[in-house]
């Protein structure tokens, strides 16, 4: 007997899905450890390995501290290597790509989910963020699960489901505070579908419950960060409207979408009437549109490309709204065009060549300062060498102690958030008369007051420069 139509068409779409699993999978392993790691990792390793997570969390980040705890133990298991620190990311990213393909399953067919899978698999945004040591990928894995389990229980009402959200929404609040905003679009959706707003407040009252140890932490955190914010904010670029909002600048992506959202919900009728009449050019216009917004998206991350804005670069608010990229995958996924499919598959192909071509300028270009290649070039010239460390506090020290050996001597520094210490002229010459040769390392290519300061008292053997790196040799001048 031959097998049924539904089972070659379950057979075909399996092997679709291994296939773009496979391509996902080699993406976001080809050059995981090519890199050094940067600034925001040194952050993610140091806390988790010191014996006060909450309290490193509290005075260096801005997020709760469950990512780092889950990287405490996992380092505990595999080590601090750079593959070890990294492959989790790589872990929650393809279980992203699994929960992309069954959400687009289950709100429109299997054609949508492995559609956006596809998309999710190439994109240039998520690979650069899945080989980060950071909480991203796991809290894109997490809202992920959050919006399945809350689909599945709009549609089946299943106690399983109930649960399955209350788990991955509490999971969610202690990796990032954004999961408070979130649940907000959550609650839209739920309405939008008539689904029990009595119960739907039951199964957050209970999150609520598990949430509160969170509410002190976020109250120091908000008090800290908030200091100095908005100057940091308009050094980088941000206009000063913007970098007066302080740390709440984070929510602009957020809450603006909730907005769009709630005004769609209380024009329901009329905008379900609107699309039941409108053409079919209309939604090819929007699917053109959103893919000019997911191609505009892509190059966010990558200086190398030449297109860095400081409103919506990942510093600033793209990182840590992520999570939302997904989601605008799969809502261009899910539009149906019949008068003009060729619109639809053109955009897609579109989408797939430009992240394509993103990454391979990213998996050739440095995108992350040099510092394996900068403390090799110094191990390789000299013995137990002084190395001078100017700019970038504590994560200069962690990366120059991880990459190399000999004595480190930091310039500058940070006792606290936010705050700056330097050492006196006087201290510094003292140190130097030890030694006969030292080097001067300088992150992220800047100018800097103490190379002019040993400029004018030190003879340079040679200056070479890494990406995000410059080195200076000096020695005493035997003429003074």
């Amino acid at each position: 007997m031959f097998p049924s139509k539904n089972c070659v068409k379950r057979r075909t779409i399996f092997i679709l899905f291994v296939l773009i699993f496979a391509l996902a999978l080699t993406l976001r392993l080809t050059g995981l450890v090519t890199e050094s790691l940067w600034v925001d990792e040194t952050y993610s390793i140091s806390i988790a390995t010191s014996h006060t997570v909450i309290a490193d969390v509290i005075t260096t980040e801005g997020t709760p501290f469950g990512y780092h705890y889950f990287l405490r133990y996992w380092i505990g298991l595999f080590g601090t290597s750079e593959l070890s620190v990294r492959l989790p990311s790589v872990f929650f990213s393809l279980l992203s790509l699994v929960m992309i393909f069954l959400i687009g399953r289950e709100i429109r067919d299997a054609k949508t989910g492995l559609i956006a899978a596809t998309l999710f698999a190439v994109s240039l945004i998520d690979v650069v963020y899945a080989q980060e040591a950071r909480i991203f990928a796991l809290y894109g894995f997490l809202s992920l699960l959050m919006t399945y389990s809350t689909v599945k229980l709009v549609h089946l009402k299943s106690h399983f489901f109930a649960i399955l959200y209350i788990i991955s929404t509490i999971l969610a609040f202690y990796v990032n505070y954004l999961a408070a905003p979130f649940v907000l679009l959550l609650t839209i959706y739920i309405l939008w579908n008539n689904f029990s707003f009595r119960k739907w407040i039951s199964l957050n009252f209970v999150i609520f419950v598990f949430c509160i140890p969170l509410f002190p932490i976020i109250q120091t955190q908000l008090a800290t960060s908030m200091k100095g914010a908005s100057a940091r904010f308009v050094s980088i670029g941000l206009p000063l409207f913007l970098a007066n909002l302080g740390t709440f600048i984070w929510l602009i992506p957020v809450l603006t979408i909730f907005f769009v959202a709630s005004i769609f919900l209380l024009q329901k009728k009329k905008i379900t009437l609107f699309l039941q009449k409108t053409p079919q050019w209309f939604y090819g216009g929007f699917l053109l549109i959103a893919s000019f917004v997911l191609l505009y998206l892509i190059f966010n991350p990558l200086p190398t490309i030449g297109m860095r804005n400081p409103i919506t670069h990942s510093f600033a608010l793209i990182r840590h709204s992520l999570f939302f990229y997904p989601f605008l995958i799969l809502f261009v996924s899910s539009i149906k065009l019949t008068s003009f499919k060729r619109i639809f598959y053109v955009c897609m192909g579109f989408f797939i060549m430009v992240n394509f071509i993103g990454l391979s300028v990213y998996f050739h270009e440095p995108t992350k300062p040099q510092w394996r290649e900068a403390m090799g070039y110094i191990i390789e010239n000299e013995v137990d060498p002084l190395i001078l460390l100017d700019r970038g506090g504590k994560s200069s020290e962690f990366l120059a102690n991880y990459y190399g050996e000999g004595r480190q001597l930091p310039l500058t520094w940070t006792p606290a958030k936010r705050k700056k210490a330097s050492i006196s002229d006087t201290n510094l010459f003292d140190r130097l008369t030890e030694v006969d040769r030292f080097w001067l390392l300088l992150s992220r290519n800047t100018n800097s007051y103490y190379k002019d300061l040993l400029d004018q008292r030190f003879m340079i053997i040679e200056e070479r420069t890494f990406y995000g790196i410059n080195l200076i040799h000096y020695e005493k001048d035997a003429s003074t």
